[in-house]
């Protein structure tokens, strides 16, 4: 640090190998020309890319995502990028009917919805490329992969509370982080807190 207004701080994730995200602020720092070996993403004169990259910094550092949601947001931030600042342009693939690549990745996320799903696991074993998958999955069932789990894990939660399950072992059970990742997808998606759910159960079973 040069003097108390600026600082800088860098953190990693194991579940996203090789991104490094750097929170900092600068007054009088100047960097010396240099190179990345990979992509760097900084202040950029687009509004809604800039609210978007905010986001996903925020929500990485406070670690409310799971892993196939870290990976798919990154992913679409990443193409989006190119997509609007590269210099050069890239055709995409046409999405076309691709209903067993996309039949298989909603099987993979029903059997194994417990699991640390990987968005890399989802496209090999739907045969598409991840960012194809992505775009593919949500033109024929109207979510991404992730929020697609999250419904799995929510409907199997709710199963689990009316057998008298316990929230925070249901929270585990499901493939949620914690009891925190539960409530946080249950009532996004139900409406109302799983131990709300839970009394609803109770009541209705007097």
């Amino acid at each position: 640090m040069q003097n108390k207004q600026e600082y800088a701080a860098v953190k990693q994730f194991p579940a996203l190998p090789g991104l490094t995200l750097m929170q900092a602020s600068y007054v009088t720092q100047s960097f010396a020309r240099h190179s990345h070996d990979g992509f760097a993403f900084g202040v950029i004169d687009d509004t809604d890319l800039a609210s978007e990259i905010h986001s996903f910094h925020i929500s990485l550092s406070t670690g409310t995502l799971q892993r196939l949601e870290m990976e798919s947001r990154l992913l679409h931030m990443v193409i989006r990028f190119i997509r609007r600042h590269a210099d050069m342009s890239y055709p995409l693939l046409k999405a076309g009917r691709e209903h067993p690549a996309v039949l298989a990745a909603t099987r993979m996320m029903e059997d194994l919805s417990c699991q640390d799903i990987s968005l890399a696991g989802l496209a090999a074993e739907s045969g598409l490329s991840p960012f194809h998958l992505i775009r593919v999955f949500k033109a024929q069932t109207g979510f991404t992969p992730h929020r697609y789990l999250s419904q799995v894990r929510v409907r199997r939660a709710e199963q689990l509370i009316r057998q008298g399950v316990d929230l925070a072992d249901t929270a585990y059970e499901v493939g949620f982080a914690d009891q925190s990742h539960l409530n946080r997808h249950f009532k996004g998606i139900a409406g109302i807190t799983p131990g709300a759910y839970r009394n609803f159960v109770q009541d209705a079973a007097c």
